[in-house]
């Protein structure tokens, strides 16, 4: 993997480079954000890969972008330019544009996304305070699962019946990108393909535990004779993906990494063929629950399992320091590096007190540490 990681490292530096106006770069950068990519480039690519697969799902996606961005940057949370504050925002109108019971281009879907990637912005700031992890995309499933409780999307929907997995080869290998795509809520393989170039362009790293990350959810959905026509259309695989992409930000390339990689993904599945029958209950999408838990899970393992160290990125010291030791001023070099992606929220957790005129402007978006929680 030395070759990826000398590679990944050279890109970084070109991505994150601001070449682009704030108002472009900003909301850019939060589409690459949901799969840990601190870059306009790759954001561009995704949105390209939305556009060609529905239009109004890759709107709703901008309009959740700019309504967050805009969000943060008027409450002046620091860190904007990472993109961090708008990729919950993109995650909403995403699901907003599938899951809402109206037709596309109507006004309210619009205006829904538009409250609900504010609220994100919100949530994720709160959620900041009392979290020593990332907190991943936990405001995205809040705001998605809370609204569709009310509007029940999947009230003519019955718990499916597991039959025996009778894919064929082809079926397991087009799963892989059409995983990819499902992050975004959208079941189409070229889009997948677009999304995993425009990933790899980031890291190549990146893209590779990415694409192992929904095979593995794939083949363990199949093994466990989940329902085919799930496997087929990549739902076995987006959280998988997601939870590889997190390792891979976090934890430095090792062989013991690359296990906690397979053990990872596959407890990501099993966790969401769980949930996501507990949810079809509540007539509701699973979201990207199942990887908010695993990843969470995973994240407590740094430094506790041998080989398994936070990644150097971009920081001055390789280890970094534990989330309680965080600085919020965004002063600091030394916090946990994930390969240069900006897209946490930390807090100094070691402060046993807040006082109650604590402005939002103290809390920092931390440029090197993924997900304001994907």
């Amino acid at each position: 993997m030395a070759w990826l990681t000398r590679a990944h490292e050279k890109m970084q530096r070109i991505h994150h480079k601001a070449f682009l106006p704030i108002a472009l770069d900003v909301p850019l950068r939060a589409f690459g954000q949901v799969i840990f990519c601190n870059s306009p480039i790759s954001g561009a690519g995704i949105l390209a890969a939305l556009l060609y697969a529905d239009s109004w799902l890759a709107v709703l996606a901008l309009l959740g972008s700019l309504s967050a961005s805009l969000t943060a940057h008027l409450g002046q949370v620091s860190q904007l330019q990472s993109g961090l504050a708008g990729y919950n925002g993109v995650l909403v109108g995403c699901g907003f544009a599938t899951f809402l019971k109206y037709k596309a281009w109507t006004w309210q879907p619009v205006l829904a996304t538009g409250f609900a990637s504010v609220a994100s912005v919100l949530i994720s700031l709160a959620m900041t305070v009392m979290s020593k992890t990332p907190i991943w995309t936990f405001p995205f499933n809040l705001v998605l699962m809370c609204t569709l409780m009310y509007t029940l999307p999947l009230d003519n929907s019955s718990v499916p019946e597991d039959g025996g997995v009778d894919l064929t080869i082809t079926d397991l290998f087009m799963a892989v990108p059409t995983g990819v795509s499902q992050i975004f809520v959208v079941n189409n393989w070229i889009s997948g393909v677009i999304l995993t170039l425009s990933l790899t362009v980031y890291s190549p790293l990146l893209s590779a535990f990415c694409l192992l990350g929904s095979l593995l959810g794939a083949a363990t959905a199949a093994a466990t004779q989940a329902n085919p026509s799930h496997i087929a259309s990549g739902l076995c695989g987006y959280n998988p993906a997601l939870t590889a992409c997190a390792v891979c930000t976090f934890f430095q390339p090792t062989k013991e990494v690359l296990v906690l990689l397979i053990l990872s993904s596959t407890f990501t599945q099993i966790l969401a063929l769980g949930l996501s029958r507990a949810a079809m209950m509540l007539k509701i999408p699973v979201g990207t629950l199942p990887f908010c838990i695993a990843a969470t899970f995973t994240y407590m393992l740094l430094g506790q399992v041998r080989g398994c160290k936070t990644s150097q990125g971009n920081a001055e010291n390789e280890a970094g320091p534990s989330p309680d030791k965080i600085d919020v001023t965004g002063t600091s070099n030394e916090h946990p590096a994930a390969h240069g992606t900006p897209m946490s929220l930390f807090v100094d957790t070691s402060v046993d007190t807040v006082e109650l005129n604590v402005g939002i402007d103290n809390v920092a978006f931390n440029e090197r540490t993924p997900y304001l929680s994907p």
